[in-house]
């Protein structure tokens, strides 16, 4: 994981309540000393069937196999299921910080 998708992540979990990511990206997340003391710890069986895996600063990690390797998205909705499409953002490359950018200064998105 290059440093602008780490910038690009903790900036994030610091301004969300909830990110999802894919598997290979939430893989990267477990090898990567920049996250290994985040909140990772074993959950139940249930949790991690709806996709939730931890946090990050308080922003639930979601893990979906529909966002593509190297993509993110946002939402401050409550989330139950990583499924529910309709409260996500659009996917967005996670090394590309001004795209975050931009699409944060839509306030009509929100």
């Amino acid at each position: 994981m290059n440093e602008a998708e780490k910038r690009t992540i903790l900036l994030i979990a610091r301004t969300h309540k909830n990110m999802c990511i894919g598997v290979e990206t939430f893989t990267k997340f477990l090898t990567d000393d920049t996250f290994g003391y985040f909140d990772f710890e074993p959950i139940t069986r249930e949790k991690l069937l709806t996709g939730y895996y931890g946090s990050i600063y308080g922003c639930k990690v979601w893990v979906s196999k529909h966002v593509s390797a190297d993509h993110i998205c946002i939402s401050n909705l409550e989330i139950e299921d990583s499924r529910d499409i309709n409260k996500w953002s659009i996917s967005i490359p996670i090394d590309q910080t001004n795209q975050y950018q931009r699409i944060m200064k839509l306030k009509a998105f929100w």
